[in-house]
């Protein structure tokens, strides 16, 4: 496969991965990397294509070598930051997060990961912060303002919660997060009704017992 063969090659790659080709982009992008192992925008894109299809463990080691080509790519450190999150790896996660805001220091999104990161070593007042700060760069952040809601919620400064769910569902309706989040605050508000409609858009269907209920 000559250079301009190869550069075809990975044109088209590039498209079927943008149409959600995802199989056919895979293919395309092997075929690329037979030829050349090191094409940097090749590892990046097929490791990232692989933790979209939850391979995790194959994007890890892509993604590590894309990184390993170039340190500074801001894409490569988010995207194996989030398959690290997603093997339990949240150290090396915490670490990706934290190189790419010394890259780039006003990413919502990085900060709303180093945030989800941080939540799960146990570190909730500088989760909230990240959280807080994704929303300071944009305000309409989706993500940021529906996890801020559920740790708000979750320690018990239920009011702050309830405001920053009603901006997600604002935003989004049908969030499913947001949903259930929002119905569970609601009924440490006594607003019944109202909690049980949001659940049931949240989780599923509700099954009820005499004195209880229980999400199914």
């Amino acid at each position: 496969m000559d250079t301009k063969t190869l550069n075809e090659t990975f044109a088209l790659a590039y498209q079927n991965h943008q149409k959600n080709n995802l199989d056919i982009a895979k293919n395309l992008y092997e075929k690329v990397l037979n030829i050349d192992p090191n094409h940097f925008k090749t590892v990046f894109l097929l490791g990232s294509l692989l933790t979209q299809n939850k391979n995790f463990n194959l994007a890890k080691k892509l993604l590590k070598k894309a990184n390993q080509i170039d340190p500074n790519h801001l894409l490569t450190l988010n995207n194996l930051g989030l398959v690290y999150y997603e093997l339990g790896e949240f150290q090396k996660a915490l670490g990706c997060y934290e190189k790419a805001i010394k890259i780039e220091k006003n990413n919502a999104p990085i900060y709303n990961n180093l945030g989800n990161t941080l939540k799960e070593l146990g570190k909730i007042k500088e989760a909230i912060s990240c959280y807080e700060r994704a929303i300071q760069i944009n305000t309409n952040y989706l993500a940021a303002h529906s996890n801020l809601g559920k740790i708000l919620g979750e320690n018990n400064n239920i009011h702050e919660a309830k405001k920053h769910y009603e901006k997600a569902l604002n935003l989004n309706p049908n969030l499913k997060e947001a949903c259930d989040g929002y119905g569970r605050l609601l009924l440490k508000l006594n607003q019944h009704n109202k909690a049980l409609a949001y659940i049931r858009k949240g989780s599923g269907s509700i099954r009820f017992t005499e004195k209880n209920f229980k999400i199914i």
